[in-house]
């Protein structure tokens, strides 16, 4: 068993595929395909540590609607990274605050063109992909537990791995999450 099934099963042991309810509903900020819009996707970004990384992704939520206060995400998801890190395997990570800033769920992809080394990660290896996940504070516990295994779900899949670091067409990207987010 890899890493991703253990990370999947270890989300997926918490009871959060209740009613085989879909992942996040389709919001009218998201695609007609799903939650993640081609909006949602950052391609491009020249991201150098996992704070300023961080930073770049609240900014984006702002922009997006989908958060109120830049700051307030930011130290929500410090405060997430402070209980142990996020930064995964093979290049990814998936950093995922709860807080009453947001509001609505989201997920929002960034993709740095340089590695960042500075988050610490299961494999040693630095962050390229960054999968941010976004829970208002009143929808927290099994929402957000379910998107957290449904994401590690799809990254045990080294297809979509590949397609994810491959890819700077945000539609395309925004489409291959839409369909392991479903």
């Amino acid at each position: 068993m890899g890493i991703w099934d253990t990370v999947a099963r270890a989300f997926k042991a918490k009871d959060v595929q209740a009613n085989g309810e879909a992942l996040l509903s389709r919001e009218p900020s998201g695609s007609p395909d799903g939650p993640v819009s081609p909006e949602d996707v950052m391609v491009g970004c020249a991201l150098t540590s996992r704070d300023g990384a961080l930073h770049a992704l609240s900014a984006r939520a702002v922009e997006l609607g989908i958060a109120e206060d830049e700051q307030a995400l930011v130290e929500a998801f410090l405060q997430r990274e402070n209980e142990g890190t996020t930064g995964m395997m093979d290049g990814f990570a998936i950093p995922h605050a709860k807080a009453s800033t947001i509001k609505r769920r989201a997920v929002l992809v960034a993709k740095s063109n340089s590695a960042i080394a500075s988050w610490e990660t299961m494999d040693g290896e630095p962050v390229s992909v960054i999968v941010a996940l976004l829970v208002p504070e009143d929808q927290a516990g099994t929402d957000h537990l379910r998107m957290l295994a449904n994401m590690a779900e799809a990254l045990m899949d080294s297809r979509f791995r590949s397609m994810l670091r491959r890819s700077d067409d945000p539609r395309e990207i925004a489409a291959e999450v839409n369909r392991h987010l479903q």
